[in-house]
């Protein structure tokens, strides 16, 4: 009987162990809190949107748009270019449930793609942070969509 209570505790343990390791490391993102308009906690004029178009890059990539006041007051209006979404401003972007994040930016020089990739460290349906592979973290709220 001694064998049995030993053997039904160390099953009970472990069980409590891998469930508590299971909790802790399966944070989940949703696209759906990502998705909107999102502005820099340390600037006023770095804003982000994060759309529901999808992008020709790939599965699972849509399409986004970021501007500021970066020396050349760019605003969200001059980025609709009717003739290419390529340019300055212009991302594509992908959220995996684990909270890998790739950003790809679109250069002017046609067709430059430079892809980013994060980690996504908090994403609720007002506030994001992430950070890249030097633990640079960049944090936004989300506005009211105009």
């Amino acid at each position: 009987m001694k064998k049995f209570f030993n053997l039904k505790f160390l099953v009970v343990a472990l069980m409590g162990i891998m469930l508590i390791g299971c909790e802790k490391g399966q944070k989940e993102f949703y696209l759906n809190d990502l998705q909107g308009l999102w502005q820099n906690d340390d600037t006023e004029t770095w804003f982000m949107r994060f759309t529901t178009e999808k992008s020709d890059y790939g599965d699972g990539y849509f399409w986004g748009r970021e501007w500021g006041d970066f020396g050349d007051d760019v605003t969200e209006d001059d980025l609709f270019d009717p003739d290419s979404y390529h340019g300055d401003g212009w991302f594509q972007y992908k959220l995996e449930v684990s909270g890998k994040f790739t950003y790809i930016h679109m250069m002017d020089n046609k067709g430059a793609d430079i892809p980013k990739i994060y980690k996504m460290i908090t994403l609720t349906s007002s506030k994001m942070t992430f950070q890249n592979d030097l633990n640079d973290k960049y944090s936004f709220t989300k506005k009211q969509n105009p």
